[in-house]
């Protein structure tokens, strides 16, 4: 049991200062002083560390805001915790910078100029029934806004904590009456270390999952450094969700009755603090030529080429911003045969020689690295056989479409653990063996992508009564 004493006097104090602004002096003619207008704060844009952010909206904080927790940390808001060797970094080290524009965009501290994937890691055996699947989840309701918009980072879940940025605890807090506890960022170019999922809550509080979801959303956004909007606008660097009661970081955004989750504000927040790079605009070419397709949280379209290339855009649009993948060192990306994901965002490539690996949306082989396995397709199924797969979104079972007109549900090594043998049909005018890959969204639908740059999509596994084909644009 953790007890939150009496607010420190000294971090009072040393707040106090940054509270208080100067005022102009009276001019010698005897005019009156007109009061000088409140700054507006932002990122420092020389200053890559992320306790920068935090510091530009500390300064809307008051003493009682601001708690200690234990020897080394304080509780700030009720549910975001802080070292205090930060805290006295941020009030006497770090520097201010009054903006000039307040709706100029700034660079995201947390990722600089490269792609990243922050993993969350995780212990399922100590997960209350449910915790699990609903912090997927919420990792896909921020990779959903984050791709969409094209973030140069996302977040990935691991049942391995041994390669992770940030841990998922279970603990018991009864004097915290929130729903979790997370770290705040400190260095720069990382999240927050750990999120703490309080049990305590949990037993006192009717929590629905929707509820526990929204719950989890809000505290990835305070892992990122994100504070509540619900402060005033004139304390904070205002990134487009300031003051917005709907936002996923209103302090009681994970206890209301709601379960929308990002607000048009959000989403300003997101474009404005994590630009996407500015990749250039390329085709994928014919699909037939592809080393696979999917759909990832948010609907983006990612199609992978041979060449090595990913080209972001929508089911029936080829085209668009392009970065690179790699796969296995000694394995070709040309003997990629199709692409899944799950999730958790764990993507899986497999191989034409009957083998697969998984790992991240542009480096592929990273779970470990060059690690891969052996595939077990359906009975009286083969590599020779397999034309598509994906992950469904509820569950995160394994879908697996063959040449015969079948399918069979399974997990990544056994394709049939869980059935084979369903059958599934195409458009008329489309054979089974005219199809190069199958993707899912997050609203359930199936696509059927055909090596004639056409696609078709259904909402049931068995791709009955399709919309489409329709043409995707390749060039």
């Amino acid at each position: 049991m953790i007890k939150i004493p009496v607010p420190i006097k000294v971090l009072s104090a040393a707040l106090l200062p940054l509270m208080i602004y100067s005022c102009s002096t009276t001019e010698e003619s005897g005019m009156q002083p007109q009061p000088e207008p409140k700054p507006v704060y932002e990122i420092p844009k020389s200053h890559q560390d992320t306790v920068a952010f935090i510091y530009s909206r500390a300064l809307g904080l008051d003493s009682t805001a601001v708690k200690p927790m234990d020897a080394n940390n304080v509780l700030i808001d009720g549910d975001m915790v802080l070292a205090k060797s930060t805290l006295t970094q941020m009030l006497s080290t770090l520097p201010i910078v009054e903006a000039k524009d307040s709706t100029k965009s700034v660079k995201s501290p947390y990722v600089v100029n490269n792609y990243r994937v922050f993993k969350i890691g995780i212990n399922p055996g100590q997960m209350a029934t449910g915790v699990e699947s609903a912090l997927y989840s919420a990792i896909g309701y921020w990779n959903g806004i984050l791709i969409q918009y094209g973030a140069e980072f996302n977040f990935m879940a691991f049942s391995d904590p041994g390669p992770s940025d940030i841990m998922f605890y279970t603990s018991g807090y009864p004097t915290v009456d929130e729903p979790f506890l997370v770290t705040l960022p400190g260095t720069a170019g990382l999240p927050g270390g750990a999120i703490t999922l309080n049990t305590s809550y949990l037993d006192t509080h009717n929590i629905t999952r929707d509820q526990l979801v929204s719950g989890m959303v809000h505290a990835l956004g305070h892992i990122l450094g994100l504070q509540h909007s619900d402060r005033k606008k004139n304390a904070y660097y205002d990134a487009g969700n300031i003051g917005d009661s709907a936002s996923v970081m209103h302090s009681h955004f994970p206890k209301g009755p709601h379960t929308k989750m990002f607000s048009k504000g959000d989403t300003a927040m997101v474009k404005r603090l994590f630009p996407a790079p500015n990749w250039p605009v390329q085709s994928a070419g014919n699909i037939t030529d592809l080393a696979g397709i999917e759909i990832t949280a948010g609907n983006a379209t990612l199609y992978y080429t041979k060449t090595g290339k990913v080209i972001r855009g929508s089911w029936d649009n080829a085209v668009g911003p392009t970065t690179t993948f790699t796969g296995r060192t000694d394995i070709a990306n040309t003997d990629i045969i199709e692409i899944s994901m799950t999730t958790a965002n764990r993507f899986y490539a497999y191989f034409s020689n009957g083998y697969y690996m998984n790992g991240e949306m542009y480096k592929l082989g990273n779970n470990p690295v060059d690690a891969y396995n052996q595939a077990y397709p359906a009975p009286g199924q083969s590599m020779a056989t397999f034309i598509g797969t994906t992950v469904k979104r509820s569950n995160n079972d394994h879908c697996y479409w063959y040449t015969d007109g079948t399918y069979s549900v399974g997990r990544s090594n056994n394709w049939a653990t869980y059935s084979s043998g369903g059958k599934y049909t195409v458009p008329a005018g489309k054979k089974f063996t005219d199809i190069k890959a199958i993707a899912t969204d997050d609203e359930g639908r199936y696509y059927f992508w055909y090596k004639d740059n056409t696609v078709s999509r259904s909402a049931t596994l068995d791709h009955s009564n399709p919309e489409g084909p329709v043409a995707v644009k390749v060039n």
